[in-house]
């Protein structure tokens, strides 16, 4: 399911993770940006049974931000 627009996407994870957070689920995200670690962090918060994996390219997570 597509984040954007965050409507339909807010729409979708009620209805398909959330009514199913009592069974062990897994959903992958694809991204490596700040908004796709936002997904999986709050979406793991919300539910923690569920299986999270982020699949990011050769860049490697959150390419263009600062280490520190």
């Amino acid at each position: 399911m597509a984040v954007k627009p965050i409507a339909h996407f807010v729409d979708q994870f009620e209805r398909q993770i959330l009514a199913a957070q009592d069974a062990r689920h897994h959903s992958v995200v694809v991204g490596a940006g700040v908004g796709a670690v936002e997904v999986v962090l709050a979406a793991n918060l919300r539910v923690p049974n569920h299986r999270w994996t982020l699949i990011v390219g050769q860049q490697g997570l959150l390419p263009g931000v600062p280490q520190l």
